[in-house]
């Protein structure tokens, strides 16, 4: 039972911790489902663009993409298919 309780407390306090840095980190933070609509957008970037949270939760990411961006946002996304369990960037 010990050891049950350590790791539930390290579990928490490493999600309190992941929590911190992505609400609070000074990088565009963003997280859609596989058909490319966003389902997460951090503080900062809503403070950046002078948004709300549900201002872009649930629309298509590419409407919100320059046309010159489409593209590279499109081979990403087909990255995230192809290999869902990695990170994969867009800068």
């Amino acid at each position: 039972i010990l050891a049950l309780q350590q790791s539930n407390r390290r579990i928490a306090r490493d999600a309190a911790f992941y929590k911190y840095m992505v609400e609070n980190h000074s990088f565009f933070i963003l997280k859609t489902d596989l058909e490319g609509r966003f389902t997460f957008v951090n503080p900062f970037f809503c403070q950046v663009l002078g948004a709300r949270p549900e201002d872009y939760l649930g629309k298509a990411t590419v409407e919100c993409l320059d046309a010159a961006d489409r593209s590279t946002y499109q081979q990403t996304q087909e990255k995230c298919r192809t290999e869902p369990s990695r990170v994969h960037w867009m800068i």
